[in-house]
């Protein structure tokens, strides 16, 4: 049996940013805090790496540098590529996720035994960011920090 893990915030973070146009100040209207089946489509589509920035707890071993990037989508499969730097190396899995179309909220559930990413029940959350705004992400900041008090940067420049 695989262990399933339902990411939905990390697509708020995201969602909401491209709702405000990248504008700090601007208020973003609460139907914007929503993920709906395009645009989590829309954000999957995505050619560029996405990052991990921040999680809501410190890190537990040597880990850092968590990035991905999509080999295939289509309307309920996944396939990306994920890589981490452990020390000096840096390593690269392969990993698949089944999206669903709920009417409600759509979920995105990695299908593997590995706790990697997004809103888990314990309850921690970590912050991810396209590869043209993870130094610059002001939007997705303040989102983070309104649900998570405390944050741990996870995202280094050396990283890129």
């Amino acid at each position: 049996m695989h262990n399933r893990e339902t990411m939905i915030f990390l697509f708020l973070l995201l969602l909401i940013d491209l709702a405000a146009a990248g504008n700090p100040v601007i208020e973003v209207p609460q139907e914007h805090y929503y993920v709906t089946w395009e645009s989590l489509l829309e954000l999957l589509r995505t050619s560029q790496d996405i990052w991990l920035k921040k999680r809501s707890g410190p890190a537990s071993g040597n880990a850092d540098c968590f990035r991905w990037k999509k080999t295939y989508l289509n309307n309920s499969d996944y396939y990306f590529q994920k890589w981490y730097r452990h020390g000096s190396a840096t390593r690269g899995l392969h990993e698949r996720a089944k999206l669903i179309n709920t009417s409600t909220n759509p979920e995105m559930i990695i299908l593997n035994n590995r706790n990697i990413v997004a809103g888990r029940e314990d309850p921690k959350w970590e912050q991810y960011v396209w590869r043209d705004r993870v130094q610059d992400s002001p939007i997705c900041d303040n989102a983070f920090a309104k649900v998570e008090f405390s944050s741990y940067w996870v995202f280094k420049t050396e990283c890129l």
